[in-house]
């Protein structure tokens, strides 16, 4: 839409990071959810792939879906 990569991966970027803002502490998101959204939005533009992204986003968030659920028997 925007006619530019860079433009486009920057507001991607930025939009991602917002939507985790509320759901983390600021350390979390510099240093995870920051670098994995520049991660995705490189892997994005490298294989134009949206499936594979929604996969490996789901991936990261799988132990903190799980963990919770084996607590009790850990």
């Amino acid at each position: 839409m925007t006619g530019r990569s860079w433009l486009a991966a920057l507001i991607t970027v930025l939009a991602f990071t917002l939507l985790h803002l509320f759901g983390w502490d600021w350390i979390h998101v510099v240093t995870a959810v920051l670098p994995s959204g520049i991660m995705l939005t490189l892997f994005y533009l490298w294989r134009r792939n949206l499936a594979l992204n929604v996969i490996i986003h789901a991936v990261i968030n799988a132990p903190l879906l799980l963990l919770p659920l084996l607590a009790p028997y850990m």
